[in-house]
């Protein structure tokens, strides 16, 4: 309730002073996804976004974001895909490819794209997280315990992680 629109004040002040900062078109996109719930709004802010800066590796994730909540998955994976050429070494831009092929209910491509992301930093929370969710959603559950259970000792006890461990662990 604070951040978001903190956010979007910041985003349109920077956009006042250069309507060409693909940065603040894809904020803006964030916030209309994530807070306002406006499709359109945040649609259109992230193709700006992508077309004032094709290199922009986040625009094409959050627009991969995006195109997942809206069901559209093909369309979500080859925007996740651009966002990793565009930036090979993003480690939130390849575990992502995975949360959108979880979303798709593609648990071993998610399984399989968490594990790439892992030979690139094993330590990577949202890694674990992730193909936590999507072994559990499987069915293999102790594989989802072990991924869990890293998830939660990286993320510090983090709550979304103790909670993604419990489930898995009473299934």
């Amino acid at each position: 309730a604070q951040a978001f629109p903190r956010a979007k004040a910041a985003a349109r002040r920077a956009l006042d002073l250069d309507a060409r900062l693909a940065h603040a078109h894809a904020s803006l996109g964030y916030v209309a996804l994530y807070y306002d719930w406006n499709w359109a709004d945040s649609e259109a802010a992230f193709e700006r976004a992508i077309a004032l800066n094709p290199s922009y590796s986040v625009g094409h994730q959050w627009y991969a974001n995006y195109l997942t909540a809206r069901g559209r998955f093909d369309e979500a994976v080859a925007a996740m895909r651009r966002a990793q050429e565009v930036d090979p070494l993003s480690l939130i831009a390849s575990a992502a490819l995975g949360w959108v092929h979880f979303y798709q209910r593609d648990y071993d491509a998610a399984v399989e794209q968490c594990r790439r992301t892992l030979e690139l930093n094993p330590r990577f929370e949202l890694a674990h997280l992730w193909a936590g969710w999507a072994h559990e959603a499987a069915g293999r559950y102790a594989d989802a315990v072990r991924h869990l259970t890293e998830a939660v000792r990286l993320s510090s006890d983090g709550a979304i992680a103790l909670a993604s461990l419990g489930r898995a662990q009473a299934l």
